[in-house]
């Protein structure tokens, strides 16, 4: 598919730890269970682009449509069901250009990674579940919602689509189009951008996310 190549086109980067801080939906009673949400906080004015011709890409600060500021991903619990429930949100989300989000989702078993597009004449979206290499899943049961005015894009799995596992770990990235071919790029983990090998082979996931077992209440951060 059309995302295959856009990742990056430079040899090396060095990536930090991601900055993930387990919280937890306390609505329910009975023993502490393993964390079953995370959220991933960034910082703004990190966005990176790369021009048709270049070899490297450029960090350009503030680009307000592609800056990711948080994204969260819940993995069961009481308020979704049995799905995983992925919210990205944005400075300033616009209806500009093609953008693509992605989560990043693996199991013991398996990698399945959930994109949100957005482009001329389909503003509202459209999703897609992949395998690693990017060859299309079913996607029976997932849906998604793009908030211009809350700034957000929401996207929701079934965890049969996952292979319900007992666990997950995730990541997350973004990918805007300009006019001129070129590709703007954030992601909330960090402040560097992401090689196409490192996201396929080395993404920076976060800790792994239990399914809420009926009758526990998840660890609070």
């Amino acid at each position: 598919m059309v995302r295959s190549s856009l990742v990056a086109l430079v040899s090396a980067v060095v990536l930090a730890a991601p900055v993930a801080v387990p919280t937890a939906d306390a609505s329910t009673a009975g023993p502490v269970a393993r964390p079953n949400r995370v959220t991933v906080t960034d910082v703004t004015d990190d966005v990176w682009l790369w021009v048709p011709g270049d070899r490297i890409w450029t960090e350009v600060d503030s680009w307000p449509t592609a800056d990711i500021v948080e994204a969260e991903v819940t993995h069961w619990g009481p308020k979704v069901g049995d799905r995983v429930v992925v919210t990205m949100d944005f400075v300033d989300l616009q209806s500009s250009e093609r953008q693509e989000f992605a989560v990043k989702i693996t199991t013991p078993e398996l990698t399945r990674v959930g994109w949100v597009i957005v482009k001329p004449g389909r503003w509202r979206g459209y999703h897609l579940l992949e395998q690693n290499d990017g060859k299309a899943v079913r996607a029976a049961g997932v849906t998604h919602r793009v908030s211009y005015t809350e700034d957000t894009v929401l996207l929701t799995i079934p965890r049969s689509r996952l292979g319900n596992p007992p666990w997950i770990r995730v990541a997350f990235l973004n990918l805007m189009y300009t006019a001129e071919g070129g590709l703007f790029q954030d992601q909330p983990h960090d402040a560097s951008f992401l090689l196409e090998k490192d996201w396929k082979r080395h993404p920076p996931l976060s800790g792994k996310l239990y399914p809420v077992v009926p009758g526990s209440r998840p660890a609070a951060s």
